[in-house]
C-alpha cells in the first residue's frame, strides 16, 4: 500500500477518489426479457430453467446435511439481528392539527417483498439473514427468495436452510435476468413483488436501474471503503487480518489507513506484502487502490474522515472514545482494538447495508422503514 506523507488538504478529493465504472450499460436484452414475461409468463423462460418452487421435500433433504456449527451460527446471527431491527419499531402517535381535525400515521407492512441472493462460492446465507430477519419483524406477508443454481444445479444447503428457520417457503432456480424480471411482473407461479432487496453486484446494478421506476429496488451501490484509525496501541495483526477480510469482500472494496505513526503504517505495509501472493485477482486490484496516510494530528484525521464519510471506520487507538465521538460522517464506527470489522457483521448483530463511501453525508442504512410505508389518516 502506497503511504502519502502528510498530504495538504487541498489534495485530499484527490486521494480519496478512485475512478471507477458504478452504473452498467443499459441491457436492451433484460428489457425484452421483461417484456416477454410480462406477456408470456413462465413460458419466457428457456425450457431446461426451472420456474416452480423448490417442493417441501427438497428443502428437508437440503438441509439435512447442514453442522451443528453452522446451525449455531445462524441462530445467534438471527437473533442479534431480531434484537438490532426490534428496536426500530415505532409508536406512531395522533396529532391533533385544530379542535376538528385528528390526524393519525400508521405503519403499513409491504405485503409481498423479493429477495434475489446472486451466487458465489462461498453462499452468501449471510446477506439472506439480513435482508429477511426485518421482513418478519415488520411482518411482510410473503417473502420470495430467487438465486441461481450452483455448477451442480442445486441450491447450496447452507441458503436453504436459512431459508427453512426463515420460513421462507417460495424459493426458485433463477439466474439473475430471469428472477428479477419474474419478481417484477409476476408469472404463473412465481408472484409479482412489491419490492425487491438484493446485495450489490454489477449485473444487478444494470437490472436495478431499469427496473426501479417499476418495482422499488433496494440495492446500495458504490465504493466500499474501510478506513482503519491508529496508534501504537492497534495489534498489527488484527488490522491485517480484517485489510485482507475487506479487500477480498467485493469487486469495489478499498481500505485507507490512518495514523500519525510511520513505523506502524510500514509494519503493515511489510505484513501485506508476505501475504500477497494467497490473494485473488480482485483483492489484489483493490489492494491496489488502497492507500496509507501518515497525518501530522488526529485532528486531521478526524476532518479527513468525515470529508470522505466512508462506509466503515474502525478506531484502533488509545482514547478511542474521544475520536469515535467526533465522527460523524460514516455508516458505521467500531470503537477499540477488539471490534473488527468482521466481528461486527456477523457477531454483534448490526445491519451491514450501509451507505457506501461517500454517501454518508445524507443516506441511510437498511432499517425497518424499508419494508414498510407510512399511511396517514
Amino acid at each position: 500500500m502506497k503511504i502519502y506523507e502528510y498530504p495538504d488538504k487541498e489534495s485530499w478529493p484527490d486521494l480519496r477518489g478512485r475512478k471507477r465504472e458504478l452504473i452498467g450499460e443499459e441491457n436492451t436484452s433484460f428489457l425484452d426479457l421483461l417484456r416477454r414475461v410480462n406477456e408470456m409468463g413462465n413460458k419466457a423462460f428457456p425450457m431446461d430453467m426451472a420456474a416452480t418452487a423448490l417442493t417441501k421435500a427438497e428443502m428437508q433433504s437440503a438441509t439435512a446435511s447442514v453442522d451443528n456449527m453452522l446451525r449455531q451460527a445462524v441462530e445467534m446471527a438471527r437473533r442479534n439481528l431480531f434484537h438490532y431491527f426490534s428496536t426500530q419499531l415505532e409508536d406512531l402517535k395522533e396529532t391533533q392539527t385544530s379542535p376538528d381535525v385528528l390526524i393519525r400515521q400508521r405503519q403499513v407492512p409491504i405485503d409481498t417483498i423479493g429477495i434475489f441472493i446472486p451466487y458465489a462460492e462461498k453462499p452468501l446465507f449471510s446477506d439472506l439473514i439480513m435482508l429477511a430477519v426485518p421482513a418478519h419483524i415488520a411482518e411482510c406477508r410473503e417473502i420470495v427468495l430467487c438465486t441461481p443454481p450452483a455448477p451442480d444445479g442445486q441450491v447450496p444447503s447452507s441458503l436453504l436452510y436459512v431459508a427453512s428457520v426463515l420460513g421462507i417457503t417460495k424459493v426458485f432456480k433463477l439466474n439473475a435476468p430471469e428472477a428479477i424480471a419474474a419478481m417484477t411482473c409476476g408469472t404463473e407461479n412465481i408472484p409479482r413483488v412489491h419490492k425487491i432487496f438484493a446485495p450489490p453486484t454489477h449485473e444487478l446494478r444494470a437490472l436495478q436501474v431499469l427496473v426501479n421506476p417499476i418495482v422499488p429496488f433496494f440495492m446500495p451501490w458504490g465504493l466500499s471503503d474501510l478506513f482503519i484509525i491508529m496508534d501504537e496501541t492497534a495489534s498489527v495483526a488484527f488490522v491485517v487480518e480484517d485489510i485482507l477480510l475487506q479487500i477480498q469482500s467485493a469487486e469495489l472494496a478499498t481500505v485507507t489507513l490512518l495514523s500519525v505513526d510511520k513505523e506502524l503504517l510500514l509494519n503493515i505495509d511489510r505484513n501485506l506484502k508476505e501475504r500477497k501472493n494467497t490473494l485473488p485477482a480482485h483483492a489484489l486490484r483493490n489492494l491496489e487502490h488502497s492507500k496509507s496516510l501518515l497525518m501530522p494530528t488526529l485532528e486531521s484525521i478526524v476532518d479527513y474522515t468525515n470529508e470522505a464519510a466512508p462506509q466503515y471506520v474502525e478506531v484502533m487507538t488509545r482514547y478511542y472514545m474521544g475520536v469515535a465521538e467526533n465522527i460523524t460522517e460514516a455508516g458505521v464506527v467500531l470503537m477499540g482494538n477488539y471490534t473488527t470489522l468482521s466481528a461486527a457483521h456477523y457477531v454483534a448483530g448490526i445491519n451491514r447495508y450501509v451507505p457506501f463511501t461517500g454517501q454518508g453525508h445524507a443516506a441511510n442504512a437498511l432499517t425497518l422503514a424499508d419494508y414498510m410505508h407510512n399511511a396517514t389518516y
